[in-house]
This record gives structure tokens, C-alpha cells and sequence, in this order.
């Protein structure tokens, strides 16, 4: 009485994704890598990419990144229920889909197709890829400085596997590839993030998933917007970019750039040697002396002429300074 299943058969321009988990090593630390796999059943061409975290930003990022590798955009794409693309499912089998989807078919004019909840067979071409990835590109454990170099590595290998000629077929996946039926991509990139409003602090900061990140303080408390990529934040304030950070994905976390600060503490020079925001600053050696020397003859007042040297920072190199 066990189930039996009909072989499938796949049109060019079909496409499967699904998202998988595996460790790796960045910096020497160990983490758990979240990773989009596309693939492509009729041609059997693979694309993934590693993220910190499978949130719609990665969602979207990795649809951009595989379109562009594969050179254009899959006619129709089927995917599990992931959250990321569906809000609900309705009891006529419809789903409801989340925004951020929506918004990503949209600017690609892809057709979406889900499989029937718990059937995962349906898709079994890139369930088994998740698989395949993890035990073919990422052992033994990857080692690498960042996740860019790790993404560098992953795709080199999905390029590589178009060299193989796959079990049942005379060409390599690379001539099949060219046989592949796409949509042209689009002439704009699309934004893929993730806008939400917020406040700045007293204390000249931005909330964002949990972790703050600094602004110039000059801006005060005001009403900003926020935007949350892959790896950045972007927070903008009216009409223009006040801050950029590298995004962070720990919990609680506070990023600061000491630039920031450097208005405020120019005037609350009493708050120079507490300050949180320069705690870590790597400066030159060189810098401290200018620092000590100024201190020393001027008092509170050469702690205020070192402020405001360091505010050349904002337009002038280390090096240069």
C-alpha cells in the first residue's frame, strides 16, 4: 500500500525554490547559514545564495541574484507556503499573499504556483537540490572571512555543475541552459527591503528588528524612515540619507558610528572620555598624542579643538587627516 507518484516532465522557463539551513564558519565563528536554492528542472541549472536570517529581504535578494545568474527571468515559479510569499491559506486552496511578494512578482511578471500543503514531492526536483547544496557546497564546513566571499564560493560551484552532463541526457546543463525560454529582466533593479517608520532617540538613536543604530544627532528626535536590506540599514530623514550601517542580526544589539556624536560632544565636552559611541574607535596612534598635546595646554578647550579635527573625518580619509 505504499504511494506511488507520476514521473513529471518540465517546459522550458519552469523554475523551483525553496529556501535550506546549514552551518558555516565566518570570522572563525560558527553559524547557521540560511540558503534560496533555484532551479531550473528542465535544463537541471542551480543557483543558491547564503544569508544570516530567511526573512523577505533574503526572499527577494536571492529571486534578483538567481535571475541574474541564470541570465533571466524563470515564465513560472513554484514554491512551498513559505511565509515569506503566503499570508494565508483560504479553503477554496487560494492563498493569500504577503505584500512583499506581491510586490516582487509584480516587478518581475513571474506566475506564481504553490504545492499542495504537506506535498512536498511536488517540487521534489529542489527539495532534493537543498540536499544536494548542502552536502555537495558546503562540506566540509565552509571557512570564510564574510558572507560575500561565502556567496562567492556557492556561486563558483553552481557554475562549475554546469560543466556535468546529468544522468539521461547527452548535452551539459550549461548547452541546456541556453535552450531555457525567460523573461527579459527588467530595465529598473528592484528595491528589495524592507520600509518601516521609526523615531530617533534623545540619545541619537534608530530601532530596527531589535537592534539600534546611530544617526547624526543634529537631526534630534524626529520621524524618520527606515529601510532594511540584506546587508544595510538606511535610515532617511525628509528627503535625504542620514545613516548607513552594515546590518547587524544579533539581538539587542547597538551599532554606532562615532561620527555621529561628534556635533553633540564638540559642546558636552564632559562626556568625552564616557562616550559609548567612540569606545572601539581604532584610530592611529597619532591621534591620541594630537589629543594628550592639546589636552594638556588647553584643557576642556584642546578637547574641543580634537573634536572638531576629528570631524574632518566626515570628508577626509585617516590617512589624509
Amino acid at each position: 500500500s505504499r504511494e506511488m507518484f507520476v514521473p513529471l516532465s518540465h517546459d522550458p522557463g519552469m523554475a523551483q525554490a525553496d529556501f535550506g539551513e546549514a552551518q558555516v564558519k565566518i570570522k572563525g565563528d560558527i553559524l547557521k547559514a540560511h540558503f534560496l536554492v533555484m532551479q531550473l528542472p528542465f535544463s537541471d541549472a542551480v543557483f543558491t545564495k547564503a544569508y544570516r536570517a530567511e526573512n523577505m529581504e533574503a526572499f527577494v535578494d536571492g529571486h534578483q541574484s538567481a535571475f541574474l545568474f541564470f541570465g533571466g527571468v524563470p515564465k513560472r515559479i513554484l514554491y512551498d507556503n513559505t511565509t515569506n510569499a503566503v499570508k494565508k491559506i483560504l479553503k477554496d486552496g487560494r492563498r493569500e499573499q504577503t505584500a512583499g511578494f506581491i510586490g516582487l512578482r509584480s516587478h518581475f511578471l513571474f506566475e506564481e504556483a504553490f504545492a499542495t500543503v504537506a506535498r512536498g514531492n511536488e517540487k521534489g526536483g529542489v527539495e532534493n537540490l537543498v540536499g544536494f547544496v548542502r552536502r555537495n557546497f558546503m562540506v566540509p564546513l565552509p571557512n570564510f572571512e564574510s558572507f560575500e566571499a561565502l556567496n562567492q564560493h556557492l556561486a563558483a560551484c553552481c557554475k562549475k555543475r554546469q560543466l556535468t552532463v546529468v544522468r539521461g541526457h547527452k548535452e551539459t546543463i550549461a548547452d541546456r541552459l541556453t535552450k531555457e525560454s525567460f523573461l527579459p529582466l527588467p530595465t529598473v533593479a528592484y528595491e528589495g527591503c524592507r520600509v518601516q517608520s521609526g523615531s530617533i532617540t534623545s540619545q541619537g538613536l534608530v530601532r530596527f528588528q531589535n537592534n539600534d543604530y546611530s544617526v547624526p544627532t543634529t537631526v534630534g528626535q524626529q520621524k524618520v524612515w527606515i529601510k532594511g536590506f540584506v546587508d544595510r540599514v538606511v535610515i532617511s530623514y525628509e528627503d535625504k540619507v542620514i545613516a548607513e550601517h552594515p546590518r547587524h542580526y544579533g539581538k539587542e544589539e547597538v551599532i554606532f558610528n562615532p561620527l555621529h556624536y561628534l556635533k553633540l560632544l564638540e559642546r558636552k565636552t564632559g562626556a568625552f572620555v564616557q562616550a559609548a559611541p567612540l569606545k572601539g574607535w581604532n584610530l592611529p596612534p597619532v591621534f591620541q598624542k594630537v589629543h594628550n598635546i592639546l589636552y594638556r595646554k588647553e584643557g576642556k578647550e584642546g578637547r574641543r579643538h580634537y573634536i572638531r579635527i576629528l570631524q574632518f573625518l566626515e570628508n577626509f580619509k585617516e590617512s589624509e587627516l
